[in-house]
């Protein structure tokens, strides 16, 4: 377990999240197909830029990162996950803990200023919406993407939460047929 995994598991719990059933995951289509931008914004900025540029809850901002900062980087079905900025994150990670994506051997401090939470909220605006991003847009960990959103107001200066509008897959990374060859032999899909 990664340094950020218990705030981001407090993060749901306080969001009333919980297990969601495949059946649950359905979501229309021409709400994903709006959400996920085929071209990525201009001027996408790096964490750590958005963090010292004095951004505050209700600003719109524009991020190029890495999904990551803990394993697994997302919660399996809610459209919320973890980005963190790899460049500034680089050899955060020992060898041998199997999820270079997690950066395990960073100090909390290089985490809290290199990663963020993102989110998609339903149309109320209340909740995550009930699909990972992983069922919808062939993510894997260390994809880079670039997101643009609304910094969220959760009450913690500290925590930085992006409620998405959009969402761009600039590069599936490294790991990308590894999570396609999983996906293919996972028993909630027909192997094929």
């Amino acid at each position: 377990m990664t340094k950020l995994t218990m705030p981001l598991l407090l993060l749901c719990t306080a969001l009333g999240l919980s297990a969601v059933e495949p059946a649950a995951l359905a979501v229309n289509q021409s709400l994903i197909d709006a959400f996920v931008k085929d071209v990525a914004p201009a001027d996408a900025k790096r964490i750590n830029e958005v963090r010292t540029a004095g951004y505050k809850p209700g600003d719109t901002v524009i991020i190029r990162a890495q999904i990551g900062g803990r394993n697994p980087p997302w919660v399996p079905g809610h459209a919320i996950m973890l980005l963190a900025d790899q460049k500034a994150l680089k050899d955060k990670c020992t060898a041998t803990c199997g999820a270079p994506w997690d950066f395990c051997s960073a100090p909390v401090p290089d985490l809290l200023a290199n990663t963020c939470v993102v989110r998609w909220l339903d149309d109320e605006g209340a909740k995550p919406r009930q699909i990972g991003f992983a069922d919808m847009a062939k993510i894997a960990p260390l994809s880079t993407v670039v997101v643009t959103g609304t910094v969220a107001d959760v009450g913690d200066p500290k925590a930085l939460v992006i409620d998405l509008d959009g969402f761009h897959l600039e590069d599936r990374g490294p790991f990308a047929a590894l999570m396609d060859q999983q996906a293919a032999t996972s028993p909630m899909q027909p192997a094929q």
